[in-house]
């Protein structure tokens, strides 16, 4: 429902099913995103604004709810190239609105290929600016990151996961406006010299 009297814009239940997104990181370090979307999706994303520019439109979603979703990153920075797949996207909020005291409640889930997963969960007011975000990530093979190592140091990593637990927070009322909590967990973690192959680190 638009309705340009009142400056409102109401959206009912949003539903997206199997989003598939490719993001490339090449070697130059720049992002790059793959053509999306049919030419019609443009003209029917760009005719549903409203024409006016005043700031003062306000708008409301009853829900959203994300399934079935994949994400893949490709790391050509770093040598070898990396990878990684997020599959089993699945994300869900509550009412969304532009109007004061709106809370959102949020959470997702993401599968890590052959890499562990991510849960989420937290809220935020759009008309105040404010969020709070909970974050887990578990299993996370360290083997995985050795590209991203070998820029900076001479460690290989052998074996070992971690497992990552945060909580954040934004308010610009507060000081400092953000912060962040949490826990980094390794586990059965083994390292060696990369040239030397002599032992670095275990536990």
């Amino acid at each position: 429902l638009l309705d340009s009297r009142d400056q409102q814009i109401s959206i009912g239940h949003c539903q997206i099913n199997k989003p598939y997104v490719d993001l490339i990181k090449n070697s130059q370090g720049h992002l790059s995103l793959p053509q999306a979307g049919s030419d019609s999706d443009k003209n029917a994303e760009a005719t549903s604004k409203p024409e006016s520019s005043d700031d003062s439109w306000q708008f409301d979603l009853t829900s959203c709810h994300l399934s079935e979703g994949q994400f893949n990153f490709t790391d050509q920075s770093v040598k070898p190239t990396v990878t990684d797949i997020f599959s089993d996207i699945s994300f869900q909020t509550g009412q969304i609105s532009s109007q004061s005291n709106t809370t959102t409640i949020f959470s997702g889930k993401i599968h890590l290929e052959g890499d562990g997963r991510i849960t989420t969960k937290g809220q935020f007011q759009i008309h105040e600016k404010i969020a709070s975000l909970d974050f887990k990530m578990n299993d996370r093979s360290l083997v995985n990151t050795q590209s991203y190592l070998n820029n900076y140091t001479d460690l290989k990593m052998l074996d070992g996961k971690s497992d990552t637990d945060l909580h954040i927070e934004y308010n610009p009322n507060n000081n400092p406006t953000l912060t962040v909590q949490g826990d980094l967990i390794l586990k059965q973690f083994q390292s060696e010299h990369a040239k030397t192959a002599e032992p670095v680190l275990a536990w």
